[in-house]
C-alpha cells in the first residue's frame, strides 16, 4: 500500500529534480557553454511527442495498477 504523503514526497522530489535541470540548462546557455540543438523537421518533432506520451502512459498505468485503493 502506498500512502499519499510517500505519494506527495515522491511527487516533489521529481518536481525538484526537474527544476535543477532547468535550473542547469538555462545556466550553461547563459554562459553560453550549451550544446546547441539541430533544427529539427516537424514529423521528427512529432514522432518524439508521441514516443514521449506513449511512456508516459504506460508508467502513469504501471503507477494506477500498483496503487491499493482498497484502503
Amino acid at each position: 500500500m502506498v500512502s499519499s504523503s510517500t505519494t506527495a514526497m515522491v511527487s516533489t522530489l521529481a518536481g525538484l529534480k526537474r527544476l535543477e535541470a532547468q535550473i542547469q540548462r538555462a545556466m550553461l546557455e547563459t554562459s553560453g557553454q550549451a550544446p546547441q540543438m539541430p533544427e529539427q523537421s516537424p514529423e521528427k518533432v512529432a514522432d518524439m511527442m508521441e514516443h514521449e506520451a506513449a511512456k508516459t502512459a504506460a508508467r502513469a498505468k504501471s503507477v494506477m495498477s500498483s496503487l491499493d485503493i482498497s484502503a
